[in-house]
């Protein structure tokens, strides 16, 4: 350390004889004493003068520490502390008397250790506040100066390196609750997050006898700890201690209340709702802290862990010392944790050995006081997270959260026992024996629960009762739908309101002995108790027994002395007191008188509200703006929950995680003392600007400073008088009368988002600084936005007192909880800053965003142009003001809200906010702005392609899972049918680089055709090369070898990094090559994939630098699209905002999970409602992209089979959940999967089976008959059709219950753009099957409109969510609202075509405006009428189409959804530009189409339509929107006879003509068969075979149990069966054989001895290793040659999902054996794989496809081979009478009918084994499995005891449908009794009329005598 630094503490140690010596002042502290920033406080010189008496004082600051910080830090044993400064103060007299040089007198520990502490105690000493800030005439001593001075010296930077070391964890705690007192959050945050890192790399969350891995951990944490720096000493308390027991048991309990502290910390910097508790209870393993009294005798003690009973404890004990003695038996003695002795359970008589257990009256209080935090981080994770508003049931019902978490609080304090209970006669002893700290913090954090729960249910502002109610705001518990216990909302207040004044009486008694604790915690508590205070004193009525306020019914002369009154006013005087020695107080004083300021102003406008309203509907009953919805201010109904969401963070957090430095750097000419900064009459009036500029004090800025945030210094002035909001009245949104906007104004591009600092947006409301021009600071939106108003504004229907017109709208109050917009208001994406209240932006919408360049100095002089003026007419409304609070720092601190809070007119004050606005700087494509291309652009809206916005609607589909390249167009079209545009497709880097160094992309690999079809189909593509990828396949897409590799995967180990470069660099130039910038359809490219996942010994995560390595990657081989990320869930690890700097954030999505078992249940929570939320916290700039969501399952080996997969997540799911994702305005969606296909030839991963069908929409065959298509196009197309959906904002309303509608069973979510509003309604217990009706109030450009206007109800179906719209646009038509949803619209000339929906009978209603007359061409029941210029339609649906007809050239089609699902929407071809691909700006001019099954593709060619599709039925053909001069239609290349319709349509009929379809029945063809298991035949010669000599392995997850290498892939083999024989010669003493073999979920594996079967293991579904002891039947001849033979089937690689863990290294083979009799080294083994391992034989079908069995080795399972010398069977019908392995061949053709999709599968019946019934009288699967080769490719692997899968989908180009087939199957059998395959057959689907075209077979190269073969 420093000599400087040092100085201070020696100083401060030295001991002088004789009286106390004067107190020396550094001459230079004026100057050096000072609060900057983190450079500033590094560079203040620390230095000191000398202090008398100093053991004195220490001793004093120690008493000072113990009062406040020891149940926080409980880590300082006192005796150990003290006893150097009782030492030096025992001297005898005569030595006192006597003048000697200085003796150094410092307690023990380091200087940084001490220097922290003096942090934290030296407010609190007089002594040392007076040296550091004299007191003067015109201002006191400023306790926050001296420890701001230690804390600085602490700080400084040269002191950050060194070894680690217990005193560091501690000094940096104690530092960090310095910050967080200073409220400097965000250092704070990390200074902690440090501490508990460090703790953790230490391990000391673990304690070897609590720890159930403790072996793997020490060498773990030893590793760890080595990584960062921690020598073995500098784990180690520095308070060393001679050898014995009480002195090992402080260090301990030290290092033990060591982490318990981190422990605290975590949970008091995670109190709030963006703030992620770091620590969990159900990962630590460390007991307890023991008592006070334990832990100061030293006496050595047992207590129990977090979370767990005297019951538990006594099981972990016993079965802790049966592992010791199991560990000690195997003769353990690595890591220091292997007894002496084999120990036994712990008994009654080894107390005094292990210590005594301290459990419930014996637990100490500082247990205790964890116990309570646990409950408490519960209780606000509940409370900031929404709290009632996020429960399903009502409060009382035991299933509620709520009522859950009082539970937990009950049982807490049931088991205190009576030394601990609150009461003052406790109160008082604990305070005499000096442990109230704890006691206080117990009984604080205790009651603090209770009033966070019960806080919930009342409330904000109950104007409208007369004693204590339920919410008044949703969701509500109406009394004709609850059964309310009697009595419960008055004991719930009353529980609140008490826990406040027993707080209150608690901390009073503390203070009075003065002994009041100061913790931020504490101060918390208080703060919240003099809120509560201060609501009772304005609403007394809600706290009728006066705990906190006078009673009702006292009378006013003695008010003001009641009992309840005194406790909220002591509150209130307490907070101030703690305010020179807490700066997070002063905030919480603030706040505390703002509140009761805006409880009075609230009341008053209220009551003033309330009496205009009646005046007014006097004077004019009956007009619109009357009915509208009124917020509680004005009048209306609820609790005044829109106003309390914009404080509700403010009042429930404690703290927030923001620096609130005052700004005040080294001492400079001007600069201020330290002290100023901290004088009340100097307080608040600086403020951070964006640019961390000083807003200049003013003459008006009150005394009292303004009003801040729980945990912010005082921040901006209040506004000047000419500034402040006046008390105007609120009025209608419908009062403000726009101008017309400027013709032809210039469309420019918004600029997009710059994240602000950490203050975001401060209003400063003093006068304009110099350097802003007089009309004001640029604008919030566009560069060129001049005009005051846009068409979103709506217009007045009236003038105020004007009689409504006939036919007027019925406009009912619109529900609580409606958030209409304000007359204007610019929707910006979340986290950016929305446009106040009256400065509207042109509605121009941008063609081209200006985004791929610096800002040349003409568009910075646009940027920095003036708004306009703001129209004095504007007004705003309470729940717009929230909306634009929200927009402008969802952190809200207290500055944002003074004038909301103060009441003023909040229309005024958006207009003084508009004055001081933000400049909006341009977004930088790429990092460090390099321009890579300007084709592919985004903003944080939408991405743009070619300059136009896109809503990019991906599918996922992955070539290599449909290895017939002829198919993939048929794909791609099926995909574009379905309104998608994008297709997503990982690349599998084992399938490319099978062999190391060699690369290659051939045939089937090859991505040409695939890039074409594309191309073809007009679907643009997402290209995700990993290297990692999941996906479900062999070792996640990393090929076998990178199991030799000794890297740590996925991270930066050199070894990893350079396995992967070739592969990168291959399949880089290939995607970079058909990137759209070379007119290829790659737009967006992903490095890695779902990098999320870790484990704790990964020191590096995330690593940044990796990531950008695989950026780079991509860069350098040509990649210059857009790089986007996908989490696996919203992390924030790599965003474009860290060092990485991806350009698009993007995470996945899997809501519902994958228990296919349970195909009805939907999880609770499972609808995620923060995806926006979350988006905008790590990405605001970008698109909100959900890069993976959930389009289907997975299903495992044994699992329920894709049929039940298909239920789970079918329609209903797609209609419920995929709607959510765009009620939060989603704009980059991709489905996974869309088409999942087949994992054929060995290339699924073990936990999956063949099929990868995934319940996708379009099915493994090739099917588009599942619902679930027909649905997606429905929602895909409507998406499609509204371009303003781009450019939506998420209205941020997670929490809607009840919302739009007054129905809680109902929730309403919303995204709204600058016109157009789209609201998702669905059920508020979202998997409800059950129906609903409803009304809704929608706001619309003609007001609130309360729909259905023809009366009646709408119905929304169980399991069902819908879009609503307003003032929709339809081709220059406004649809003023539909209920119905949209299809799509379309616009040819002037007329109009657009199609709407609803579901079985539903009621509906629509409304256009200036629609004209309505006129049904078709269908009736149609009701129509004339509303204020709208036309309006009402109907229920009907599986009759109607039409009808508008005066406005709109044509609407309204439909059932079943009848919806046969209509399509075909683009045709555009421009040049964009070829096939759609253009968005063309797309209203695309054909709609009806006609059955499916449409692909369309072209207009003259009066002709000429369409291509495929058809199961005979179908007729509707063009109902198209170009008018059309007149015939032709289908597949046929002219239909057409018909022209009088309403425009044209007709036909498409014929559909059944072929004749006939396929070999497989029970009759001519077999061939061949043993497959010659290996056990004693002529057999393995001299070929792969000798397994490697007396080592690379496999970094595997240890060595043998004495070599048994592990496959070690050998180059890392696919298919494997086959083991072991040479040993014989002793004739064989008698058992232990084998341990591993292949992965479902494997098995057989065994022979010589020829002679031994046993299986016939594999189980969750089996990925087997150990066994086999017994040997066989007698062998001693000095005879034996062979051990063993099959196992290998089922893929584990995929590497969690870094660190690396899972793909789980070895594939034999583990270990013991042959009895014999030493390992005795047998001698020898294996094969597939022929050639990897230099594999058949390039063409790639790596993966082939094994190690006979027949795939000499390639028998390809077209040709040569069977006619095997032996005539019938076929695997015929079967084995035993054990054994055969195979079997046969050839037949096909004669398919051309032009027709026939699916073909090859099925198995599911039987029994009659032989196992017959012995055991039950049946049961016989044990058998197969493997399906057609035309040589792998296509099947059937388990038929495990299962689910028994029919085998394979696609046409494998199959030759007109030609020669080769059909071979392994039949491996594994019952001594044999086994046959039942009902094996091929099987045809529907056929389906295709007008596809011929499709071309996969390359089949035939049978060759393949050299070296064995």
């Amino acid at each position: 350390m420093p000599g400087e630094t040092a100085s201070i503490l020696r100083l401060l140690s030295r001991q002088r004889g004789g009286a106390r010596q004067a107190i020396l002042k550094d001459p230079m502290d004026d100057q050096k004493g000072s609060v900057g920033n983190d450079h500033a406080r590094a560079c203040i010189p620390p230095s000191w003068q000398p202090l008398s008496d100093r053991a004195t004082i220490w001793s004093e600051l120690f008493e000072i520490f113990q009062l406040h910080y020891s149940a926080d830090l409980p880590f300082l044993h006192p005796p150990t502390f003290l006893k150097p400064l009782r030492q030096a103060t025992m001297q005898p007299p005569a030595i006192i008397t006597m003048p000697e040089k200085p003796v150094n007198v410092r307690p023990p520990g380091s200087d940084e250790f001490l220097l922290a502490f003096l942090a934290l105690t030296a407010r609190f000493h007089p002594v040392i506040v007076a040296h550091h800030s004299p007191q003067t005439s015109l201002r006191p001593s400023n306790p926050l100066i001296a420890s701001e001075y230690y804390a600085c010296a602490a700080n400084r930077p040269e002191q950050d390196g060194g070894n680690q070391s217990i005193e560091m964890i501690q000094a940096a705690l104690m530092l960090g609750l310095h910050e967080w007192g200073m409220c400097r959050g965000f250092k704070a945050w990390v200074r902690i997050g440090l501490a508990i890192r460090g703790a953790q790399a230490m391990g000391l969350q673990y304690e070897k006898d609590l720890d159930d891995e403790p072996n793997s951990r020490s060498m773990a944490l030893d590793s760890e700890a080595e990584r960062m720096g921690l020598s073995g000493a500098g784990r180690n308390h520095s308070f060393s201690s001679s050898a014995g027991e009480g002195n090992a048991f402080i260090e301990q309990e030290i290092r033990r209340r060591t982490f318990w502290s981190c422990y605290v910390m975590d949970r008091y910097l995670s109190s709030g709702k963006y703030r992620p508790q770091m620590l969990h209870a159900r990962e630590l393993r460390i007991q307890l802290p023991a008592s006070e009294r334990s832990f100061l005798f030293a006496e050595k003690v047992r207590t129990l862990m977090l979370g767990e009973s005297e019951r538990m404890a006594a099981e972990r004990s016993e079965v802790h010392g049966h592992r010791q003695a199991a560990m000690s038996s195997n003769g353990y003695q690595g890591g220091g944790y292997a007894p002496s002795s084999p120990p036994t359970p712990r008994q009654n008589g080894d107390d005094d050995k292990e210590g005594r257990l301290e459990a419930g009256a014996d637990e100490g209080l500082v247990s205790r006081y964890i116990r309570v935090l646990e409950i408490y981080g519960k209780v606000v994770q509940w409370s900031c997270s929404g709290g009632r508003r996020t429960e399903e049931y009502p409060p009382w019902d035991p299933r509620s959260e709520y009522q859950k978490l009082l539970g937990l609080c009950h049982d807490f304090k049931a088991s205190l026992p009576r030394q601990h209970i609150l009461s003052p006669q406790n109160t008082q002893a604990h305070i005499s024996m000096k442990t109230q700290t704890p006691y206080t913090l117990v009984h604080t954090v205790y009651l603090l629960c209770q009033i966070m729960l019960h806080r919930e249910y009342v409330p904000f502002i109950p104007i409208r009762c007369k004693k204590p109610e339920g919410p008044l705001d949703p969701p509500l518990f109406p009394k004709d739908r609850y059964d309310v216990p009697h009595g419960f909302w008055e004991d719930s207040a009353r529980q609140l309101f008490q826990s406040a004044r027993s707080i209150m009486d608690l901390v009073q008694t503390c203070q009075e002995w003065n002994a009041l604790v100061e913790t931020p915690i504490v101060g918390f508590a208080i703060y919240t108790v003099a809120f509560d205070g201060v609501y009772c004193i304005n609403f007394p009525w809600m706290d009728p027994e006066g705990y906190m306020c006078t009673p009702p019914g006292v009378k006013p002369a003695t008010a003001g002395e009641s009992a309840g009154f005194l406790a909220a006013r002591k509150a209130l005087e307490m907070i101030g007191k703690m305010r020179p020695r807490m700066h997070m107080a002063d905030g919480w004083f603030k706040t505390i008188n703002r509140m009761h300021k805006y409880f009075r102003r609230m009341k008053s406008d209220y009551k003033k509200n309330v009496q205009q309203n009646e005046s007014v509907t006097s004077e004019s009953d009956g007009s619109p703006t009357s009915s509208r919805q009124l917020s509680l201010r004005e009048g209306g109904a609820g609790g005044g929950l829109d106003e309390f969401k914009i404080l509700e963070r403010l009042l429930k957090e404690f703290g927030n995680l923001e620096d609130q430095d005052v700004e005040i750097g080294e001492a400079t000419p001007g600069s201020k003392p330290l002290d100023a900064v901290y004088d009340d009459s100097n307080s608040g009036t600086t403020v951070k600007s964006e640019e961390g500029d000083r807003v200049a004090q003013t003459d008006q800025t009150p005394p009292e400073g303004p009003w801040n945030a729980i945990n912010t210094a005082p921040g901006a002035p209040r506004p000047t008088p000419s500034e402040t909001p006046s008390n105007g009245q609120f009025r209608s949104y419908d009062a403000f009368q726009p101008p017309p906007p400027p013709p032809q104004q210039q469309q420019l591009p918004p600029p997009p988002y710059v994240p602000t600092h950490v203050n975001n947006f401060r209003p400063a409301y003093g006068p304009s600084d110099s350097s802003i021009p007089p009309s004001g600071p640029p604008g919030l939106t566009s560069p060129d936005s001049r005009t005051a108003s846009t068409t979103s504004q709506p217009s007045p229907y009236g003038a105020a007192h004007q009689h409504p017109p006939y036919n007027a709208w019925s406009q009912a109050p619109a529900p609580y909880g409606m958030q209409p917009l304000p007359p204007s208001i610019h929707q910006s994406p979340i986290g950016m800053h929305q446009s106040p209240p009256g400065y509207a932006p042109s509605h121009q919408h941008p063609s081209i965003p200006q985004i791929h360049s610096y800002p040349t100095p003409s568009a910075h002089a646009q940027a920095m142009a003036p708004p306009p003026p703001i129209p004095p007419a504007q007004v705003w409304d309470p729940m717009a003001g929230e909306k634009w609070l929200n927009s402008i720092d969802t952190r809200l601190g207290g500055d944002d809200v003074a004038a909301f809070v103060d009441g003023g007119d909040m229309a005024e004050w958006a207009s003084m906010a508009a004055r001081h606005g933000l400049v909006q700087a341009l977004l930088l494509p790429y990092k460090r702005g390099e321009v890579l291309q300007d084709i592919v652009t985004w903003d944080a809206h939408s991405l743009f392609v070619h300059g136009e916005r896109v809503m990019l609607f991906s599918g996922e589909f992955h070539p290599y899972r449909l290895p017939v390249p002829s198919l993939w167009l048929d794909v791609f079209q099926k995909i574009k049918a379905l309104g998608y545009n994008c297709v997503s497709f990982y690349t599998d880097w084992a399938l490319h680089e099978g062999q190391p160094g060699n690369f290659t992309a051939e045939g089937i690999f090859s991505y040409d055709q695939f890039f074409a079809a594309a191309s073809e189909a007009g679907i643009y593509l997402l290209a995700r090369p990993g290297p990692y990828i999941n996906a479900e396949v062999s070792g996640g897409g990393f090929p076998g070898w990178l199991q030799r590799n000794k890297a740590v995967l996925r991270t930066t180990d050199p070894e990893y990094l350079a396995a992967t470069d070739n592969y990168m660099a291959g399949i880089g130039k290939i995607i970079a090559k058909a990137q759209i910038t070379n007119g290829g359809p790659v737009i967006l490219a992903q490095p890695e994939n779902e990098y999320t996942s870790y484990l704790k010994s990964v020191t590096e995560f995330p690593s940044q630098t990796y990531f950008e390595y695989v950026e780079k990657q991509l860069r350098d081989a040509g990649i210059v699209v857009p790089l986007i990320t996908n989490e696996a869930f919203a992390a924030g690890y790599v965003t474009p905002t860290t060092a990485a700097s991806p350009d698009i954030y993007g995470f996945d999505g899997y809501p519902v999970g994958f228990d296919c078992g349970n195909p009805y249940t939907w999880p609770v929570n499972g609808l995620h409602r923060e995806y926006a939320d979350s988006h905008a916290q790590f990405s605001n700039a970008t698109p909100f992209s959900l890069v993976e969501f959930q389009g289907g399952s997975f299903d495992p080996w044994g699992g329920w089979g894709f049929q039940n997969c298909l239920e789970l997540v079918g329609y209903e799911f797609e209609r419920v959940f995929y709607k959510n994702n765009f009620a939060q305005a989603v704009k980059i969606l991709n489905l996974y999967m869309t088409y999942g296909g087949t994992n054929w030839g060995n290339l699924g991963h073990p936990g999956g089976y063949t099929s990868y069908d995934y319940a996708a929409v379009i099915d493994e065959s090739l099917g588009v008959e599942r619902e679930k298509y027909s649905e997606a196009k429905l929602e895909a197309n409507f998406l499609q059709a509204s371009p303003a959906y781009t450019t939506s904002v998420y209205q941020n309303n997670t929490h809607n219950n009840g919302s739009y509608t007054g129905n809680p069973a109902l929730t309403v979510t919303a995204t709204f753009s600058d016109v157009t509003k789209f609201f998702v309604i669905r059920q508020a217990n979202y998997s409800s099957v059950t129906d609903v009706d409803y009304q809704i109030t929608l706001p619309t450009s003609k007001g609130n409109i309360t729909i259905p206007q023809w009366g009646g109800q709408l119905t929304l179906h169980g399991r069902d969510s819908k879009f609503h719209v307003t003032d929709y646009d339809v081709g220059g038509v406004n649809l003023l609202y539909s209920t119905a949803e949209i299809f799509t619209w379309k616009q040819y000339g002037s007329k109009r075509v657009l199609v709407v929906y609803g579901g079985p009978n539903e009621q509906h209603e629509l409304a256009v405006s200036n629609g004209g007359r309505a006129r049904v061409v078709e269908g009736s029941g149609i009701k129509s009428t004339v509303k204020n210029g709208a036309t309006v339609l009402g109907f229920q649906t009907s599986p009759k189409r109607r039409v009808v007809q508008l005066g406005c050239d709109l044509d609407v089609y309204i439909l059932d959804r079943n009848s919806a699902y046969n209509y399509w929407v075909i683009d045709t071809p555009s421009d040049a530009v964009f070829g096939n691909f759609t253009k968005p700006s063309h797309l209203p001019s695309a054909l709609i189409v009806k006609a059955d099954y499916l449409l692909r593709t369309a072209i207009v060619s003259g009066d002709s339509v000429h369409l291509t599709g495929d058809l199961n039925a005979t179908s007729s053909i509707e063009v109902i929107g198209g170009p008018q001069h059309i007149r015939q239609l032709t289908y597949n290349g046929k002219a239909l006879k057409s018909k022209k319709m009088s309403c425009g349509s044209v007709t036909a009929t498409a014929t559909y003509k059944k072929p004749k379809v006939s396929i070999p029945d497989l029970s009759t063809t001519k077999w061939k068969v061949i043993n497959d298991l010659p290996e056990i035949q004693s002529s057999y010669d393995d001299s070929k075979w792969t000798a397994a000599d490697l007396t080592y392995t690379n496999n970094t997850v595997f240890n060595l149990t043998t004495p070599t290498s048994l592990s496959a892939s070690d050998y180059g083999y890392n696919t298919g069966s494997l086959v083991y024989r072991g040479h040993f010669t014989a002793t004739g003493t064989e008698k058992t054989l232990y084998l341990s073999t591993s292949g992965g979920s479902a494997y098995s594996h057989s065994i022979w001895l010589n020829d002679q079967y031994v046993g299986s293991f016939t594999g189980e579904d969750v089996a990925t290793k087997w150990n066994q002891t086999y017994n040997l039947t066989t007698t062998l001849s001693k000095g005879s040659a034996a062979v051990i033979t063993v099959v196992i089937d290998h089922m893929g690689l584990d995929e590497s999902y969690t870094i660190g863990a690396d899972a793909m290294k789980n070895p594939r083979g034999i583990l270990g054996f013991s042959l009895s009799g014999h030493a390992q080294s005795d047998v001698a083994w020898r294996l094969t794989g597939n022929l050639g391992g990897e230099d594999y034989a058949d390039k063409t079908r790639g790596p993966l496809n082939e094994g190690g069995l006979y027949a795939e080795r000499q390639g028998y399972h390809l077209p040709g081979a040569p069977t006619s010398s095997w032996k005539s069977s019938t076929g695997p019908q015929e079967g084995l009478t035993g054990p054994g392995i055969a195979f079997y061949s046969t050839t037949f053709d096909l004669d398919l009918p051309v032009g027709y999709d026939i699916p073909l599968s090859i099925s198995f019946a599911n039987s029994t084994s009659d032989a196992y019934k017959a012995a055991n009288g039950t049946a049961r699967p016989a044990a058998y499995r197969c493997q399906l080769f057609v035309n040589g490719y792998q296509f099947g692997k059937y388990v038929h005891n495990v299962g689910p899968q028994d029919v085998f989908p394979v696609p046409q180009g494998i199959w030759n449908y007109q030609g020669s087939n080769t059909l071979a199957v392994s039949l491996w059998v594994q019952e001594t009794a044999g086994a046959k395959v039942d009902g094996f057959s091929l099987v045809a689907g529907t056929a389906v009329q295709t007008g596809f075209g011929k499709i071309a077979p996969a390359p089949q190269p035939a049978w060759a005598k393949r050299n070296g073969a064995y």
